[in-house]
């Protein structure tokens, strides 16, 4: 699944120093997201050799396309989200939620600062009595949104507004995906470069990878980062009577890397990998930063031990 909120075109969802205070509405009739040769293609090329060499099926979607139909996942046994995934829907979270723990089928997040924003899709030229294309994404990223006027009161508005799925503990994507995006640092051909750490090697994906507790995966952290807690509360995001989504126990949650950082501003994070498993039996893991693709293939960063990691979880979460 792939969508993103910038734009090489124009106006984006961000503030510019060119084009000054963001927009909420941006449209997919521009030019393409760079991003995709930055990380996902590594992803992507790794995915079909490994396929065809195991006799496996892999097939792409868009974000629109879950959204429109989240029964498109239903006939595949593993659901991958990877790269720079920010940006989703409502109809999104409930297809991701209803898949971990009311189905028990897997997913792999394979990338960091995931589901974070919510926002809704749009179609200004749609015809009347036509199907909506979603040529357009709408997120307000705060209380503004006039989706609120639709509801006699925000209570009832609060799961459609446009912000933050954290915000307000609505609905934290730590229990969806294990973890939530802390920050990141401004990406340069120079760096900085920061390394993952094996956590433990206890589990079954660690087979012939030859690691131990300790061992790098050389400059694969950043430039955006998850952890377990984000805010380092102990709460995880989550807020008992306030938070629509279930709490993930967290003793159920297994970290198998992490790395240290400093953001943007100088402060020090903490990134996390970590594997659970929903009380529904689905298998989830999260790999807590956006870099987790280079190590499939990008020159420089390419590690046998890791590609024979990322074999052995996608053999254990197609079984």
């Amino acid at each position: 699944m792939k969508n993103e909120g910038m734009t090489e075109g124009g106006h984006s969802l961000y503030n510019s120093a060119i084009f000054g205070d963001r927009d909420v509405m941006v449209s997919f009739d521009r030019p393409t997201y760079p991003g995709f040769f930055e990380y996902e293609v590594f992803l992507v090329a790794w995915l079909d050799e490994m396929a065809a060499k195991k006799g496996l099926k892999v097939g792409y979607i868009s974000d629109f396309d879950l959204h429109n139909d989240p029964g498109i996942l239903d006939g595949y046994k593993v659901l991958v989200s990877h790269g720079h995934d920010e940006y989703w829907t409502k109809e999104m979270f409930d297809a991701v939620e209803d898949r971990i723990f009311k189905k028990g089928k897997n997913v792999v997040f394979l990338g960091a600062n995931t589901a974070y924003w919510q926002m809704r899709y749009a179609d200004i030229n749609q015809a009347p009595g036509s199907s909506s294309f979603g040529r357009q994404m709408i997120c307000y990223k705060d209380s503004d949104d006039p989706i609120v006027q639709r509801f006699a009161s925000e209570k009832d508005a609060l799961p459609y507004v446009t912000q933050q799925f954290r915000w307000k503990n609505r609905r934290p994507e730590t229990m969806l995906t294990g973890v939530g995006y802390q920050n990141y640092f401004e990406p340069k051909e120079s760096g900085p470069f920061y390394d993952m750490e094996v956590a433990q090697t206890s589990l079954p994906f660690f087979e012939g990878t030859n690691w131990k507790a300790g061992d790098k995966l050389r400059g694969l952290l950043g430039y955006e980062w998850d952890n377990r807690d984000p805010d380092g509360d102990g709460k995880r995001l989550w807020a008992d009577g306030v938070s629509a989504n279930a709490q993930i126990p967290a003793d159920k949650i297994t970290v198998l890397f992490s790395g240290k950082a400093v953001d943007v501003a100088g402060k020090p994070g903490l990134a996390e990998a970590v594997y659970w498993e929903s009380s529904a039996g689905a298998r989830i893991f999260s790999a807590g930063t956006i870099r987790w693709d280079w190590g499939l293939g990008k020159q420089g960063f390419v590690d046998t031990g890791f590609q024979r990691f990322n074999e052995n979880l996608f053999d254990h979460m197609m079984r």
